[in-house]
């Protein structure tokens, strides 16, 4: 848990900040629309159910809250919705599935299927969504290094393997290192998932 929050934490920090140089740019296709603060939100959604909403709902300390719902007709939709300032949004697809956004001044399409697995949704405009997306990579790919790091480092243990358990932990503390000089290219995943996973 204590993971998952410094994670949340790094990537707040990260798409707010980005959000905040992308505004007012001039470069945004939403400064075309009458409301200078609204964004148009515009996709498909295969195999979608006959009943149930679609709903744009900003993420305010850690819960949902709903702005606005999105008609779909033939599958698809197109609306502008007003954005009272950056941050993270998610689409709430008939309480099924759920597209995670972060919105700014960029217009957004989504292509989603309602028969494909959860977290398949393509999403296209949003510069910060394509940054959060690749943050959300490294972070699995640095959790899946930490963790193999660690069920090797507990069977060594068990086998009472003194030498190959100092081996891992200097890797550990060369990942940790390299963050520090800058030199890992995934350091913010890394540091996210500091610690301590060597007893």
């Amino acid at each position: 848990m204590i993971v998952v929050q410094k994670i949340s934490l790094l990537l707040l920090l990260a798409a707010v900040g980005s959000c905040s140089n992308n505004k007012g740019n001039g470069n945004s296709t939403a400064d075309a629309n009458t409301d200078p603060n609204a964004v148009v939100l515009s996709g498909t959604i295969a195999n979608a159910p006959a009943q149930g909403l679609v709903i744009l709902e900003e993420i305010r300390q850690s819960q949902a809250v709903p702005v606005d719902t999105l008609a779909v007709t033939n599958n698809s939709f197109s609306q502008q919705v007003a954005i009272s300032e950056p941050g993270f949004f998610r689409l709430n697809l008939y309480n099924q599935q759920y597209v995670t956004l972060v919105l700014g001044s960029e217009d957004v399409q989504i292509t989603a299927d309602m028969a494909a697995a959860p977290g398949n949704a393509r999403v296209q405009g949003s510069t910060d969504t394509r940054y959060l997306d690749e943050i959300n990579q490294l972070v699995q790919q640095s959790q899946q290094q930490v963790a193999a790091l660690e069920q090797q480092f507990l069977q060594a243990r068990q086998e009472g393997n003194s030498v190959r358990m100092k081996e891992l932990e200097q890797q550990y503390l060369q990942g940790e290192n390299s963050c520090a000089n800058g030199s890992k290219p995934n350091c913010a995943a890394w540091k996210a998932l500091l610690q301590p996973c060597m007893p």
